[in-house]
């Protein structure tokens, strides 16, 4: 068993406290109190940035949901208005790996998933998504999160596999690379133009 060499403890733990938000305030009591000292126990656990990458890992290609945890959910702070929602490999592992994904992020992500051509009709309610607010964003996730992990989710298996089939053939496809090129040439073309 490999533990956290570098003796990294979950950031957002600062952000939660500076909230004020009771709910909150009591998740990151519990961290600190329960969660803040474990080490990851699984069968091989390698501790490099390169292997977090791994779609193919037990922890998506045995999942049939999962929650991003992004690295960056932070819409704003103080008076300073973030641009995303911010993809980083946590999103796009779900879609790689044919998983379905509630997003703990940046607002929007579902909507910024639509315009790549994924399909986000998911069963739960995705309300929370569109919250601007980063602290009721996150508290607004617990009644997903509490569907997920209730019995109705079972009754759901069919359609959100046929969902995640259809994103894990949409990323591997040539339209999901042309809006891709598109994009990144639109956003060349705006930077250029206020260059």
């Amino acid at each position: 068993m490999e533990c956290n060499r570098r003796q990294e403890f979950c950031n957002s733990i600062n952000f939660l406290r500076s909230t004020d938000n009771p709910k909150l305030n009591e998740l990151a009591d519990y961290y600190q109190s329960n969660m803040k000292e474990l080490t990851i126990s699984i069968d091989e656990f390698n501790d490099y940035p390169h292997s977090h990458l791994d779609f193919a890992h037990t922890a998506y290609s045995d999942s049939l949901i999962n929650l991003t945890n992004e690295t960056f959910v932070q819409n704003r702070r103080f008076f300073t208005v973030y641009p995303g929602p911010y993809f980083s490999e946590k999103t796009w592992k779900c879609m790689l790996a044919g998983t379905s994904l509630i997003p703990v992020g940046q607002p929007n992500t579902y909507k910024q998933l639509n315009k790549f051509g994924f399909d986000t009709d998911y069963p739960w309610t995705k309300k929370f998504d569109s919250i601007v607010g980063d602290a009721d964003r996150i508290e607004s996730l617990f009644p997903t999160i509490d569907w997920v992990l209730g019995n109705e989710c079972m009754e759901y298996v069919d359609e959100l596999q046929e969902i995640n089939l259809n994103n894990y053939e949409h990323i591997r496809s040539e339209l999901f690379l042309e809006l891709i090129k598109q994009k990144n040439n639109d956003s060349l073309n705006d930077f250029l133009k206020s260059y």
